[in-house]
């Protein structure tokens, strides 16, 4: 999928959303739509996480 972020990127927006930040704060933020903000989520990049930090 081609986007404007990077995985870290969407990692940390996802978390942000997980630590009790609403989605609609996040996504304005970010420049982005809740639709799309669920994409990413969706992808569930955050296994992916543990690449970055170890």
């Amino acid at each position: 999928m081609k986007t404007r972020f990077t995985d870290e990127q969407i990692i940390q927006m996802i978390k942000e959303q997980e630590a009790g930040e609403k989605t609609a704060d996040v996504c304005r933020r970010y420049g982005i739509s809740q639709g799309t903000f669920y994409k990413y989520k969706s992808n569930d990049l955050l296994p992916l996480e543990s690449a970055f930090i170890g």
